[in-house]
């Protein structure tokens, strides 16, 4: 399962907080996995999400290639 999903960019959006803590090589087989697929991931971190959530929307709009 994926936080978010962009079938038609083939972009896969992951939100981290405290749940991935220690989880680095775990996270590292999924997103390796998903690449392989044909998916792009992007993560970001809650409190970014939280705190400044029109940066992370801008940075998925220009990934997805549109003008925000």
């Amino acid at each position: 399962m994926v936080d978010f999903v962009c079938f038609e960019h083939r972009l896969i959006i992951e939100v981290d907080g405290e749940s991935h803590v220690g989880r680095a090589d775990e996270d590292a087989r999924r997103e390796a996995y998903l690449r392989s697929q044909g998916f792009g991931v992007v993560r970001y971190m809650n409190d970014d999400v939280l705190k400044d959530g029109e940066a992370v929307a801008v940075d998925v709009a220009r990934r997805v290639g549109l003008d925000w």
